[in-house]
């Protein structure tokens, strides 16, 4: 699947437990508040953002 592709499906999908861009804000946050860097899931964070900006 394209970076793209799982770009939108991020920035579009939920479930009974919310959103999957939440889900993604958060696992982000929760790995920057314990100082653990995680270079490609911040870009795919800041892709989701951007998107979801555009909508």
């Amino acid at each position: 699947m394209s970076t793209d592709a799982v770009v939108q499906r991020l920035a579009t999908a939920a479930g009974g437990l919310g959103s999957c861009a939440d889900y993604l804000f958060q696992t982000r946050d929760g790995l920057r508040s314990h100082g653990i860097p995680d270079a490609a899931l911040e870009q795919l964070a800041e892709q989701v953002e951007h998107a979801l900006t555009m909508s």
